[in-house]
Parts: C-alpha cells; structure tokens; sequence
C-alpha cells in the first residue's frame, strides 16, 4: 500500500496536470508502477466489464454483434 504522503504527493500532481514536466511525469509512472497501481485498475475494469457482461448477456442474441460487442468490451480494457 502506497503511504499517506506519497498517495497525497500523486494525488496533487495529478490534479495539478503537470504533464508538461517530463521529470514529474516521469516520477508520477514510477509510482504508479512501483505500488501495481496500474496492474488494479486493469483488473478492477477487466471485473467491471465481466460483471456487466454477465448481467447484459441475457437480454442478446446469439449473433455476430453480440461476439462483437463482447469482444470491445476486452478490447477496450486490455488496450486502455
């Protein structure tokens, strides 16, 4: 678990959007890396798109676009 002060340090910067800074960018991605906060948000989304397909799925068809659109629903949060 991230500690309190870096967690407010990212949480600042970010809502600062220091984007223009590469260091700052640069620090704010190793800390989202070194605390696999990334890696939880991938898998958070990744249960959410599950968990809604599995509410939705009922209601479709058996038809191309419902493999369609099931398969956005991976595609948007593995590339996103």
């Amino acid at each position: 678990m991230m500690p309190l002060n870096e967690a407010q340090w990212l949480w600042g910067t970010v809502m600062r959007k220091a984007g223009d800074d590469d260091i700052t960018t640069q620090q704010v991605i190793g800390k989202l890396e070194a605390y696999r906060i990334v890696d939880t948000c991938v898998k958070e989304a990744r249960n959410m798109v599950n968990d809604s397909w599995a509410e939705l799925e009922g209601y479709l068809k058996d038809s191309p676009a419902k493999v369609l659109l099931r398969t956005l629903g991976w595609f948007l949060v593995k590339e996103n």
